[in-house]
């Protein structure tokens, strides 16, 4: 993801959801299951700014982090502060 403007986000408050056909993954960022990085740093004190790329990984210790390929995924990132949606999207599994 690229942060492409607005107000700054500390990457402690980022969460993503991931929602397929097969499979939700929901409420894990940061660090359950994965990790959320900006820019290639992470921890409490990294802020996502303006031009600032914003690259989840979900560990391949989970199992169930699994999709098909060509299934849709829909992703939506949150700031948890608000719970307010601050970016939303698809894509298509390889």
């Amino acid at each position: 993801f690229i942060h492409k403007g607005g107000d700054e986000i500390p990457l402690e408050y980022i969460e993503v959801t991931l929602v397929g056909s097969t499979q939700t993954i929901t409420n894990y960022f940061p660090g359950t299951h994965g990790t959320v990085t900006v820019s290639g740093e992470s921890g409490s004190d990294v802020t996502a700014s303006a031009g600032d790329f914003i690259k989840v990984t979900i560990t391949s210790s989970w199992y169930d982090a699994q999709y098909s390929s060509k299934e849709t995924v829909f992703w939506t990132m949150y700031d948890t502060r608000t719970n307010g949606i601050i970016a939303s999207g698809d894509f298509v599994v390889p």
